[in-house]
């Protein structure tokens, strides 16, 4: 485990004993000097990695005592809570065990893994396969089943098209979603996402994109990180529908009309 975390975290774990029993520390050392830190001195991230590579080494503990039998793996939204250093370890470790190197702990001739997220940077990269073709035109589609929880329904991705193609696709497929639900704050947070994006992309400076529209850059850094601090969840009113409207007006006044309609989907319920 220490190997797997040197390079992403400052600390390590040591192994102590006493007359009665053994047990892990977390130790970090500054300088010369070695300190040990609480466990509950730990971010939730840092705990929930140490969590998930302690229970990838006991896989191999199973295969001893149930050899033969079928094992079911279930991960449920590993990358929950974490930064980006600790989003590429998870989907290394990841890759490793549905590739089959790792026999002990996963047999793809004998086992399942069923791994549930709502991260589109993990769905989009830890897939096994990628978007090759085999020598038999087999792909990923082919030899895993994929699922998107869709209005409370199970869609199956049967081939590429059909799938999401890139974080900014897949944060236009979320913001329909929620739309269509009437889920208004979430649907702030996703639209400031989408322009933080489209900007940074571009190459428009921040008040240029909002100009004569400064009012609606409060408005969707609502519960965001870089909220304004006097202005909260509860002082808009605006619909779902109107929320649409506004989204679609700040693309128009910007002559992006066309990018716009080309990633609000006509399936979208809610109408601008």
């Amino acid at each position: 485990m220490n190997k797997r975390l040197q390079g992403v975290v400052p600390w390590q774990l040591t192994y102590t004993e006493n007359e009665e029993t053994g047990y892990y520390q977390v130790s970090q050392t500054v300088g010369k000097k070695s300190t040990l830190r609480g466990v509950k001195e730990l971010s939730t991230g840092e705990k929930n990695v140490i969590a998930l590579l302690y229970f990838l080494e006991k896989l191999g503990e199973t295969t001893i005592q149930t050899s033969t039998s079928p094992k079911l793996i279930i991960f449920d939204d590993p990358m929950n809570s974490n930064d980006s250093d600790m989003q590429y370890l998870i989907i290394t470790e990841m890759q490793k065990l549905y590739q089959g190197k790792q026999r002990e702990r996963f047999d793809h001739q004998k086992d399942f893994i069923v791994i549930m997220t709502h991260n589109i940077h993990f769905y989009l990269n830890v897939p096994p396969y990628g978007a090759f073709e085999d020598k038999n035109g087999k792909t990923k589609y082919d030899k895993s089943d994929f699922y998107h929880l869709r209005q409370g329904s199970f869609v199956q991705i049967t081939d590429a098209k059909r799938d999401m193609q890139t974080n900014y696709d897949a944060l236009w497929i979320e913001l329909g979603d929620l739309a269509k639900h009437g889920y208004t704050n979430s649907m702030l947070n996703s639209m400031r996402r989408i322009i933080e994006t489209y900007i940074e992309f571009t190459g428009i400076k921040q008040d240029e994109f909002y100009r004569n529209n400064e009012q609606y850059l409060k408005l969707f850094n609502v519960n965001s990180h870089s909220a304004i601090d006097e202005f909260s969840a509860q002082s808009f009113t605006e619909s779902a529908d109107e929320l649409v409207s506004i989204f679609h007006r700040i693309f128009a006044d910007n002559h992006a009309e066309a990018h716009f309609t080309a990633h609000w989907k006509n399936d979208n319920a809610v109408k601008h």
